[in-house]
């Protein structure tokens, strides 16, 4: 009963649950051998030269790029979507389905009498959590491929973009030869190497901006005023420390708390520039009698 059940649960470990919906064509390697074939090959390159094909049967130089070009992103579209589907599924289901594993013997082992079946029930168990936790590494990298497939997406875009806009041309503006380096860039763009590329040089800029821009300027303003009435009140408080004392009196109690924001109110009054404290210096000095 307990080899069945355990058979069960790890027969369960094995499910595809990559989350795709199974394709209609199933393309394997032959299909795709079989497209390399059609858009690779010497003749429809020839037919390209010749400027005429009789299979298919096209008679322009764009017509038979364009069915050139536009074949092989095909098949480069089901390549990458290939890819995607291997690496959105497996790791996680390894990790699942050893967890319950280790779960149910750990079960069978805790109702089981025999101590000598319960010692290999747990020995087993354990044996389990070991191999799963060789895993974790793999299952860190499933955390990020839904980024890294992201970037490889928007990599694969922008060279489709590049593509799409060069077939509007003529051929004597776009020739095979220029699409079939973007149709190079295009596979590449679909590669783990260039995602990561991608990221990395990302966060890279990100990193160097956020290190030459001063962010805290917008929050400080280390201009001084220079009124007259802020000099003259900076020069009355060095002459003795009962200005000091009276003056920090004023403006506790008249300055109200909003105009500050986190300055003292006597630094404020002294020297922040603004019409708000202009109305104030004019104040402090009429009442403290400053000159």
């Amino acid at each position: 009963m307990a080899a069945n059940l355990i058979a069960i649960v790890a027969m369960g470990g094995c499910v595809n649950a990559s989350g795709f919906s199974d394709d209609p064509l199933r393309p394997d390697a032959a299909s795709i051998k079989s497209l390399k074939d059609q858009y690779w090959s010497t003749e429809i390159e020839n037919c390209y030269r010749e400027r005429k094909c009789t299979t298919p049967k096209l008679d322009s130089a764009e017509s038979i790029r364009d069915y050139i070009v536009l074949g092989r992103m095909h098949v480069y579209r089901i390549e990458f979507s290939l890819l995607v589907r291997s690496l959105s599924g497996g790791n996680n289901i390894i990790s699942v389905g050893s967890d319950l594993t280790a779960l149910l013997l750990n079960g069978i082992g805790a109702t089981t009498g025999s101590a000598a079946t319960k010692a290999a029930l747990a020995a087993a168990s354990g044996g389990v959590l070991a191999a799963n936790g060789a895993v974790d590494k793999d299952l860190f990298y499933s955390k990020t491929v839904p980024a890294i497939i992201t970037q490889m997406e928007a990599n694969r875009a922008s060279a489709e973009a590049t593509i799409f806009n060069g077939l509007k041309l003529h051929d004597d503006q776009y020739d095979l030869g220029r699409a079939t380096r973007d149709l190079d860039i295009l596979n590449n763009a679909g590669s783990l190497s260039d995602a990561v590329s991608s990221i990395t040089q990302k966060a890279t800029d990100e990193k160097k901006t956020a290190q030459t821009e001063d962010w805290t300027a917008p929050f400080r303003d280390t201009k001084d005023c220079e009124t007259a009435d802020c000099k003259a009140i900076r020069a009355w408080l060095l002459k003795a420390d009962s200005n000091i004392k009276d003056f920090n009196n004023w403006c506790k109690e008249n300055v109200p708390e909003k105009y500050l924001n986190g300055i003292p109110a006597t630094e404020a009054v002294a020297d922040t520039p603004g019409e708000v404290f202009d109305v104030l210096r004019s104040q402090v000095i009429k009442k403290l009698s400053i000159h």
